[in-house]
């Protein structure tokens, strides 16, 4: 049997109604964003017998478990084998979140290799922007905008379920949330719900843009105050994306978005961040992960008022 590796599975979630298991099948990527902390690696390509076998392994220790196979960082649609992968889950019946930019969809031979697996398939689509100059510096990339809305609309077309796409905001982006959500639903509705994901630029960003490009938080609740005709005629549903590096302080959250119990799961991240010395008095103290420094050296803390306990 094979001994599981830290390269190829990252960790895995024991939940109530399934098992989770963080897939990492390569470490290559077609973008290079900005805002990513990941380092690319074009040596990291898992073998597929590699894969198939800890595949099987997983699907022994956990037999009597609903299991998904959550396929995220870098773009793993960029492995040789990518669709035998897909296939290979699905067919032993396991439910898979696939992390992507859409780009490899807009192939219609990689499409049509694949599209018989959508069911199984929940879709985590990063588009940053709906404007191609905005979308190309954000990514670190050229000529992928238009590809990668033709992948978005591929997958659409094959979905019988609803779409799920990511925004990171930075100051590039933040005010045409109201366009970018118009954008969204002239090219990509279809009658089915979005829920769209967001978060923000960290000072983890590459190429020292980090301070320049941070979005400030009253215009990201400007703008999305200002975008809710849209959002409410093309069924958007928007939610705060991720807790730790690129988290967005829960008094700032509080009235944008919608919370879940996985909110309270979140890896607190402190690092680089201020605990400001109000925000302990906010009943959400124990699982924010406070603000970034380099937020505050830019635009100072009027913004952050405590949810009072």
């Amino acid at each position: 049997m094979t001994v599981l590796n830290r390269d190829l599975i990252d960790g895995i979630n024991i939940n109530i109604d399934r098992v989770e298991v963080l897939f990492r099948i390569t470490r290559l990527c077609n973008q290079s964003c900005i805002f990513c902390s990941v380092e690319t690696d074009t040596h990291t390509i898992h073998p597929y017998d590699n894969i198939t076998d800890t595949i099987d392994e997983i699907a022994i220790t956990y037999k009597w478990n609903t299991i998904e196979f959550v396929v995220t960082w870098w773009e793993p649609t960029l492995h040789p084998r990518f669709a035998d992968i897909v296939e290979y889950l699905y067919k032993k019946w396991f439910y898979i979140k696939l992390q992507t930019n859409a780009v490899y969809f807009w192939n219609e031979r990689n499409f049509l290799r694949t599209k018989d697996y959508f069911d199984k398939i929940d879709f985590f689509i990063s588009f940053h922007s709906h404007n191609e100059k905005v979308y190309d510096f954000l990514t670190w990339s050229k000529w992928q905008f238009n590809i990668a809305v033709k992948g978005i609309k591929n997958i659409i077309s094959a979905l019988d379920e609803d779409i799920e796409l990511n925004i990171v905001l930075s100051s590039l982006n933040v005010k045409l949330l109201k366009v970018y959500f118009a954008f969204l639903g002239k090219n990509f509705w279809g009658g089915k719900n979005y829920t769209v994901n967001i978060s923000c630029l960290t000072n983890i960003a590459k190429y020292s843009y980090g301070k320049t490009l941070l979005a400030r938080f009253s215009d990201i609740k400007d703008s999305i105050n200002a975008s809710q005709a849209i959002v409410e005629a093309f069924d958007i549903q928007i939610r705060r994306a991720f807790g730790g590096e690129c988290d967005i302080p829960f008094c700032i959250a509080q009235h944008l978005f919608y919370y879940d119990d996985m909110l309270y799961s979140k890896e607190k991240i402190t690092n680089n961040r201020k605990k400001l010395d109000n925000c302990s008095l906010c009943q959400y103290n124990d699982y924010c992960s406070w603000v970034l420094s380099l937020y505050i050296e830019k635009y100072g803390e009027e913004e952050f008022v405590p949810i009072e306990k």
